[in-house]
């Protein structure tokens, strides 16, 4: 029976499916889903979800800020979008459109976890990883 459990859980743990959805002007598309992939954005990540449960309000709190922060974008697997080591590929316009909105969530959930005072100075960067860095260098003293 625990061999049972071991199996069904490893079926949660790694997923990658396939599935079949409507693209306008052809009847159907295939298309694999990793949701291990650093670009898959869940539907319950969206622009309005708190990522953590209070804002960063400058020097004072920047290290318990950035670890929750760090352990919430781990868990939704979009820490390497700060990091920098999941990049846009102008190559495949695809990937490129992935990129590109799951960067976006990305850069609103460290947005919306910033204080009224700090926000004006962050709100127009278009890049999570250059908004995580600013952050750190601008508060980390």
């Amino acid at each position: 029976m625990d061999d049972d459990v071991g199996k069904n859980f490893s079926l949660f743990v790694h997923h990658d499916w396939t599935y079949t959805s409507p693209e306008p002007g052809s009847s159907s598309k295939t298309e694999s889903v990793n949701y291990d992939d650093p670009l898959f954005i869940h539907p319950s990540d969206n622009i309005v979800t708190t990522v953590v449960n209070f804002k960063l309000i400058g020097t004072k709190n920047l290290c318990i800020w950035r670890s929750s922060m760090t352990r919430s974008l781990k868990a939704r697997n979009k820490l390497e979008f700060v990091e920098g080591k999941v990049t846009k590929d102008s190559n495949d316009e695809l990937q490129s459109l992935k990129w590109e909105r799951a960067n976006a969530v990305v850069c609103y959930w460290i947005l919306g976890s910033l204080s009224e005072s700090i926000y004006s100075g962050h709100a127009y960067s278009e890049s999570a990883t250059k908004n995580w860095d600013e952050l750190f260098e601008t508060y980390n003293k």
